[in-house]
């Protein structure tokens, strides 16, 4: 029996009412050979808002200041009224896959349906796929500082931090965004108000820009890709419990996943429509599989 997966599944139409329009929206997705997250679709989330002072150098209605609005791809939005232990303040663009073998998906297709892809491991790894780091939400966490003399060596302080690792995650997040990422955004932003004001040259201007997308680079590498790959759970569930998804093993990919008919290494669907799968994509035959739900 193998311990994990060679390939990675993605389950589509957990949402929708019925089997056949699972079936229809896996055909879409086959047919249009993109898998991405439907609520990202035409979207653009400013993830930073640059704005100028107006011609008279008042700074009274700052919002109605030329400027530019920066969005980034993997597209990434927050919920202010969330944390990030919710699973929820970071909503970025993201197509999530199981690294579970398929004799063991009944479990998995019990809470999202029958109907999906598998594609090989190095395959989504080209596309950018990477595991979550699983972090127990009641799980408890023990920091210890220390201060010394740097000629003496003697210990001058010692201070400890001890509580729930879900809020120091939260508070973590919070002081990365709030204490030093907007305090140094909000310095490029006065940076590029004075070049302007001061105009000696547009070097001066193309050179508070570029730090800016520098900044801008890492602020969402470290959303999209370690915060936004953080995901908190209960391990006091049972597995059959809709909220219990430790043993998917989750990979991600933050964007979406282009892929040709050649790259699907697998087909899921409910036994009653593979028939009707063999039949609509006779390019398939061999890798149409059909998927129960009795653990």
């Amino acid at each position: 029996m193998a311990y994990v997966s060679n390939s990675l599944t993605h389950f589509v139409g957990r949402s929708r009412p019925s089997d056949k329009d699972r079936y229809e929206l896996l055909c879409e997705v086959i047919r249009g050979g993109v898998l991405m997250d439907p609520s990202h679709k035409g979207r653009r989330d400013p993830i930073f808002r640059l704005r100028m002072l107006g011609k008279s150098g008042s700074q009274a209605d700052i919002s109605t200041c030329p400027g530019l609005d920066y969005s980034s791809y993997p597209n990434v939005r927050h919920d202010a009224k969330s944390n990030l232990s919710d699973n929820s303040l970071l909503r970025f663009e993201i197509v999530c896959f199981c690294d579970i073998p398929d004799n063991e998906l009944a479990i998995h297709c019990a809470k999202y349906g029958h109907f999906g892809l598998a594609f090989s491991k190095q395959f989504l790894v080209s596309k950018g796929a990477s595991p979550v780091m699983y972090v127990p939400r009641p799980g408890w966490y023990e920091i210890v500082l220390r201060s010394h003399d740097r000629i003496t060596g003697k210990l001058d302080e010692e201070m400890r931090g001890e509580g729930s690792r879900a809020s120091l995650m939260d508070a973590a997040f919070d002081f990365h965004n709030h204490e030093l990422a907007m305090n140094r955004f909000m310095e490029q932003q006065e940076r590029m108000r004075e070049a302007f004001r001061q105009l000696k040259s547009f070097d001066d201007v193309l050179s508070v820009k570029k730090d800016l997308h520098a900044m801008l680079l890492y602020q969402t590498t470290i959303e999209a890709f370690i915060f936004g790959y953080l995901k908190f759970f209960d391990p006091t569930l049972p597995p059959e419990d809709i909220d219990n998804y430790y043993m998917e093993r989750e990979w991600r990919v933050a964007g979406k996943v282009e892929f040709g008919i050649t790259d699907i290494e697998s087909v899921y669907v409910a036994p009653p429509f593979v028939d009707q799968a063999l039949n609509d994509f006779p390019a398939l035959v061999g890798r149409v599989r059909p998927l129960i739900s009795n653990p």
